[in-house]
């Protein structure tokens, strides 16, 4: 049974939240952020009229899309150690231990 799973989840958790954070990035780049912003509240019924973006500034997005890809891999790193350890486990003893077992 391979026994790799920390690294995998790591690298899709960082991956889809830096990209997440790469398209508001753009979004603001582009200026549809705040209409965006404003019509997702708009359905929730929400009115805030002080919400207003500032400018785009390349050195924050790159901030953070880098800072939110770390945190995200270091969440699916510590996700996938754990289910690398219950498989262990589960080896050891015999028995199924999670919903993920091969």
């Amino acid at each position: 049974m391979r026994h790799n799973h920390a690294h995998t989840y790591g690298v899709v958790t960082g991956g889809v939240l830096a990209a997440l954070h790469l398209g508001w990035s753009l979004a603001l780049l582009l200026g549809i952020a705040q209409p965006v912003v404003e019509f997702v509240l708009r359905l929730h019924m929400i009115s805030l009229p002080f919400l207003h973006f500032d400018a785009f500034r390349a050195d924050l997005a790159i901030a953070l899309v880098l800072i939110t890809g770390c945190v995200g891999y270091v969440l699916g790193y510590t996700f996938g150690f754990l289910v690398d350890y219950c498989d262990v486990r589960e080896e050891a003893h015999g028995r199924r231990l999670h919903p993920f077992a091969h």
